[in-house]
């Protein structure tokens, strides 16, 4: 028989020409470092939720990057799975599988609940808020009369304050620095970039733990929308509801706020 005959991965093969091998080769090659590259990422990405993003710079840009590494990683377990490189393929298939409990959707049911938004909408609607807070937004926001006043008093007294928003972390960090009320936090507690911790539950959940809390009786949350109240009570807290935010005072009490005030003077022989 004729033809040339030579060896390569998958075997004998006759009449394939030599620099076959050698591109596949390289392919290979490069497509490792990647598997590397990619799948050591993807595994710090699963730390984002545990690091305050104010301490690591780059945590952050690994939230904001998060979906497009984990789309990353399936396309090269597909391509390992292809080549049938069952160790490469094994372990980019883990990551996958870890980050189907890890890496969630960047919509919340806020904007179906109150705005009639479906899925698409929803998560189109996020994007945009997040583009423009991202830029200017986190600029935008106020202090109410009476809240540094209270800050420092709570402070002074001894209370141990922590932040719990469902806003990012890394700006809620940059906004407490910005309205100069950064000094009187222990804790800045707020959601993830990458979405694994987003909801009112979580962020408080974040808090208490970071805190070390023991004794949940000697817990409080504020808040001025019923998320805030449903939050504690996965918590395990109570939550004392503000009419000068964004909710009424109907809400809360509906929602089961255990007092609501109207000002942020009245907060303070609630807190102490």
């Amino acid at each position: 028989m004729s033809g040339e005959f030579y060896k390569n991965d998958y075997g004998s093969r006759r009449g394939e020409k030599p620099h076959r091998g050698l591109l596949m080769w390289l392919l290979d090659l490069v497509m490792t470092l990647l598997t590397v590259v990619v799948g050591a990422t993807m595994a710090v990405t699963y730390f984002v939720p545990y690091v305050n993003p104010a301490g690591v710079w780059f945590f952050p840009l690994l939230g904001l990057a998060a979906p497009a590494i984990y789309v990353a990683t399936v396309i090269l377990a597909l391509y390992w799975v292809i080549r049938w490189r069952l160790l490469r393929a094994g372990t980019m298939l883990a990551l996958v599988v870890i980050g189907l409990f890890k890496v969630s959707l960047f919509y919340k049911p806020e904007f179906r609940r109150s705005y009639g938004f479906d899925d698409a909408e929803a998560k189109q609607a996020i994007e945009f808020y997040r583009e423009r807070f991202g830029v200017i937004g986190w600029k935008e926001n106020m202090l109410y009369n009476g809240i540094p006043e209270l800050l420092k008093t709570l402070t002074d007294a001894g209370k141990t304050l922590s932040t719990a928003s469902s806003k990012p972390a890394f700006f809620i960090d940059k906004i407490v620095k910005y309205f100069d009320i950064a000094q009187y936090f222990t804790v800045v507690s707020g959601a993830t970039l990458d979405g694994t911790i987003g909801t009112k539950a979580q962020v408080t959940q974040q808090a208490l733990d970071r805190l070390q809390v023991q004794d949940l009786s000697q817990a409080v949350l504020v808040g001025d929308r019923l998320h805030d109240v449903e939050g504690a009570k996965q918590c395990g807290i109570d939550c004392i509801g503000v009419t000068f935010g964004f909710g009424g005072r109907e809400e809360l009490e509906d929602a089961g706020a255990k007092h609501v005030v109207d000002r942020a003077e009245e907060l303070l022989p609630l807190l102490l």
